[in-house]
């Protein structure tokens, strides 16, 4: 069962990163007490075999291993990652940036919280493989971390261009713009209203974004991107509840129209690529993407190491 769920976890992250092979982004998978700890597991695969060089065999009973160096260099070489790269860890909200060099941090392996307690010895792809890193000289650590994206690599991918967190503003049904729904997934076929318009300007583009209401209920949400100056629809999206994924709440502009919380971010997060969209859904199963509006319509996934 182990085998084969990790087998379907590694098939969604294939397909959700078909358009962003080489641009890898991650999350902070646990904060203990003096460190925090940063899983590398959704890139590295290590083997089934007794003399994998994953973890050595007679310490498979630990919750927590700290590589050796055997170890370490075979983490690297299969992640593709250089002693001389580093970790760039960028708070979108706070608009900083911190990096630590990759010689200078443990690699280690963490038992997931799924086997705790489990019996020993356990398999290899029972832990997570990542990074350690010390917090206790990061003043403020909890304010910079828990909206944070990161990378690893030579040089710092981030723009540290302040990110806006988009207000959404009411409109009328009748201003949303006029475009057939592909509804490739079937999820309007069944009866449904349609629930608020809103809608959101940001340099030459607006953003607009509808609900879809059944029993009461926002099943799903509708995302258009237009240019303000042709009035022409570059991007869309579809968002709908689902086992695995479901809707955040929209930010707004008064608390009497809703919660004052920040989910949905807009603006030039990466050096090289095109504006960036994000904070629409939440993932029980996998793991979040930032969409990028370009014509590609291309998706930067975060890796998280998720395993429900």
């Amino acid at each position: 069962m182990k085998k084969i769920t990790s087998t379907l976890l590694f098939l969604f992250l294939v397909i959700s990163t078909i358009q962003a092979q080489d641009f890898k982004l991650f999350e902070i998978s646990e904060v203990h007490d003096t460190t925090f700890f940063i899983s590398l597991s959704d890139i590295y695969s290590p083997s089934d075999h007794p003399d994998s060089l994953a973890i050595p065999e007679d310490k498979r009973n630990l919750e927590h291993i700290v590589l050796g160096p055997e170890y370490r260099k075979h983490f690297l070489s299969k992640t593709k990652i250089s002693e001389s790269d580093k970790i760039f860890i960028y708070n979108y909200v706070k608009n900083e940036l911190l990096s630590f060099p990759i010689k200078k941090l443990e690699v280690v392996a963490n038992l997931s919280p799924y086997e705790i307690g489990g019996d020993t010895p356990h398999e290899q792809y029972d832990y997570m493989f990542g990074f350690q890193i010390d917090k206790t000289n990061i003043k403020d650590f909890e304010d910079k971390f828990y909206a944070s994206v990161i990378y690893v690599g030579k040089e710092n991918p981030f723009a540290q261009k302040q990110l806006t967190p988009i207000v959404w503003k009411k409109i009328s049904a009748k201003e949303f713009p006029s475009k057939a729904i592909n509804d490739i997934f079937g999820i309007f076929k069944e009866k449904y209203t349609i629930g608020n318009s809103h809608r959101f300007d940001y340099e030459n583009m607006q953003y607009f974004i509808q609900d879809f209401v059944r029993d009461n209920f926002t099943f799903a949400r509708r995302l258009l991107v237009v240019n303000s100056q042709t009035k022409k629809i570059f991007y869309e999206k579809m968002f709908h509840e689902g086992e695995s994924d479901s809707l955040q709440e929209l930010n707004f502009a008064s608390k009497e129209e809703g919660k004052n919380i920040a989910n949905q971010w807009t603006g030039k997060l990466f050096k090289n690529k095109e504006t960036a969209l994000f904070g629409f859904e939440y993932h029980s199963f996998g793991c979040p993407y930032i969409m990028i509006l370009d014509k590609k319509q291309s998706e930067v996934p975060i890796y998280c190491d998720n395993r429900h």
